[in-house]
């Protein structure tokens, strides 16, 4: 996971929740949530990963990032995948 969010994401200056949710057809999805960001418009940031499993391994099918701004900075309700301003 840190290889694919980077190294920024052991950082303690921010909230962290990760969650996995298996599916039926034993694919995974996989939602990783930053929040109190240190930046002025962005305060949270929400990646989600869907993997399946193939020959050789897992592979990821599917990735959606999306981003929660900080008040009068844009969409501060939930996260959408428009960048805050």
């Amino acid at each position: 996971m840190q290889h694919l969010l980077g190294p920024e994401c052991n950082e303690e200056s921010y909230a962290f929740d990760f969650k996995q949710v298996i599916h039926a057809d034993s694919s995974r999805t996989v939602t990783v949530t930053q929040e109190q960001l240190p930046d002025d418009a962005v305060y949270g940031e929400r990646t989600i990963l869907t993997f399946v499993r193939e020959e050789n391994g897992w592979v990821v099918k599917a990735v959606k990032a999306g981003y929660k701004c900080r008040p009068d900075r844009g969409n501060s309700d939930s996260y959408s995948g428009t960048w805050c301003n």
